[in-house]
C-alpha cells in the first residue's frame, strides 16, 4: 500500500468547512454512499489525517496567538465584526501562515481514490477540487497512438 503525501494547505481543505457545525469535505465525501472500495480508502485518509490536522491547529493557533493584539490585560482583541482577531503584524503572520501551509504531511498508508470509483453521487466539483490530494481526476484511458 502506497503512501499518500499532501501539503497542510490539503489538509485545511479537505477538512475545514468555514461553516460553524458543517463537516469539511472529505467528511462529508466519506458521509455519501460510495462503493465500499472507495469508501474504505476514504475513511482511511480522513481517519489518518486527522493527527497531523491537530498539529496543524495547533501550530496555527500558537501563530495566531504570537500575532495577536491584545489589551492592556492581555485578553486577545477580536475584529469589530468579531470573526477574527486584530494581528500586530498582518503581513509577517501571513508570511509564517504561508509556510506552515506548505509543509508537507505524509498519511502512511491513505491512498487517493479515483472520481471514477465513487459510484453515482453528487458531489460538488469545487468541493472536489478542494479535495485533489484525495481524489484523482482519472479520465477516460487515453488511446496509444499508432506508429507509422
Amino acid at each position: 500500500m502506497s503512501d499518500l503525501v499532501v501539503t497542510n494547505m490539503d489538509l485545511w481543505n479537505a477538512l475545514v468547512s468555514g461553516k460553524p457545525d458543517v463537516l469539511g469535505p472529505l467528511a462529508e465525501l466519506v458521509a455519501l454512499d460510495t462503493p465500499l472500495p472507495a469508501s474504505n480508502l476514504l475513511r482511511r485518509s480522513l481517519r489518518l489525517a486527522q493527527a497531523p490536522f491537530a498539529d496543524l491547529e495547533g501550530s496555527r493557533g500558537a501563530l495566531i496567538d504570537k500575532y495577536a493584539a491584545k489589551d492592556e490585560n492581555g485578553v486577545t482583541i477580536p475584529t469589530p465584526d468579531g470573526s477574527g482577531v486584530i494581528l500586530t503584524d498582518p503581513q509577517a503572520f501571513a508570511g509564517e501562515i504561508e509556510t506552515l501551509m506548505a509543509v508537507e504531511v505524509t498519511l502512511c498508508g491513505a491512498q487517493a481514490v479515483s472520481v471514477a470509483s465513487l459510484g453515482n453521487i453528487k458531489f460538488s466539483g469545487r468541493k472536489l477540487d478542494l479535495l485533489a490530494k484525495f481524489v484523482t481526476d482519472d479520465g477516460p484511458p487515453s488511446k496509444p497512438e499508432l506508429v507509422k
